[in-house]
């Protein structure tokens, strides 16, 4: 048997279907509108990077920082860079997407370098920091004596220089005797890192110098190897004179010369010795005396001569020469 259902309770069942079609044609557009409309308002990542060429650089050394971002199109990166005595920050502009800054530090400290962009109506703000730590620069010292022996008194000059050249440096230098005691000297290095003493040595024997410096504030100090300088003694000079040779050609040249000229002058005169006289100067027989009255002239000078009975000679005193009567 079927239930046929009244005219009432078929007219009440399509009016409540009617409703609920109605209801969900109303509904349904709004809740698939909600979620398209909270993707549109949500911004997009950021992925931002930074890196240095090193994290441990020395002073003196320059330092690239570098780093990426996700974007292709030009975007303005900040960099700030910091350390508890000073601050300074850097625009940069990216380039397909990268970005590179070449810094150098200015003194000896870590420093916290941080990459910062602001974002846009699109992407997100994002920043990127790293740590960079510097340390002071090292240095070598050097010494230099201008010559490695010298003799007792006799001063000795040294150079040095220090590098890098390190204007005004204090210089301490050590030196150290033949029996082991220690002087000190302190100078300062010129402009361009070097420096010029002088030792005298006081004694013979090795005397070691060595020079060092402390360091500043960005540079370590260094100490330089010894150098060694040897003192000789002095040796006197060989007095003037007591060469034998030479005190012989001193005197008997000159002996010899006088001995010539008083024989060539005075061989014509007779002279009184053990051995009988000396053979007088005689004129070549060609040349005669010229008489004049009881006289005779020197026919060489001219001048009167005198006559010697002991020879039967004319004897011309001014030239020494004897003539045949």
């Amino acid at each position: 048997m079927f239930i046929v259902p009244s005219a009432r309770a078929l007219t009440f069942t399509l009016l409540l279907l009617s409703a609920f079609m109605a209801l969900g044609t109303v509904i349904s557009p709004t809740a698939a509108e909600q979620p398209v409309h909270g993707e549109a308002n949500k911004k997009n990542g950021t992925r931002l990077t930074l890196q240095a060429s090193t994290t441990t650089p020395t002073f003196g050394d320059s330092i690239t920082l570098f780093g990426s971002i996700n974007i292709t199109t030009q975007a303005l990166i900040f960099l700030l860079i910091q350390s508890e005595v000073d601050t300074s920050n850097q625009s940069l502009t990216t380039h397909n997407g990268s970005f590179s800054f070449v810094w150098s530090p200015t003194a000896v400290n870590t420093y916290n370098v941080t990459a910062v962009w602001k974002g846009d109506s699109t992407h997100n703000a994002a920043s990127s920091s790293l740590e960079i730590t510097v340390a002071k620069q090292g240095t070598t010292i050097a010494l230099f004596p201008t010559r490695a022996n010298t003799t007792e008194g006799n001063p000795v000059t040294f150079a040095g220089t220090i590098s890098p050249a390190i204007s005004g440096a204090l210089v301490t230098v050590v030196i150290t005797s033949p029996n082991f005691t220690r002087s000190i000297q302190t100078l300062q290095t010129y402009p361009n890192g070097s420096f010029r003493f002088s030792m005298t040595p006081l004694r013979t024997g090795n005397w070691a110098v060595a020079a060092s410096w402390l360091g500043d504030e960005t540079h370590l100090g260094s100490e330089s190897a010894s150098s060694i300088v040897t003192s000789d003694p002095v040796v006197p000079a060989a007095p003037v004179g007591l060469n034998p040779s030479l005190f012989v050609a001193l005197v008997t040249i000159p002996l010899s010369l006088a001995i010539a000229f008083f024989v060539y002058k005075y061989t014509g005169t007779p002279i009184g010795l053990p051995l009988g006289q000396i053979l007088k100067r005689r004129a070549p027989p060609h040349l005669r005396p010229l008489r004049v009255l009881n006289g005779a002239i020197c026919p060489i000078c001219f001048r009167p001569m005198l006559y010697e009975p002991k020879g039967a000679d004319w004897h011309c005193e001014h030239c020494g020469v004897y003539y045949e009567s």
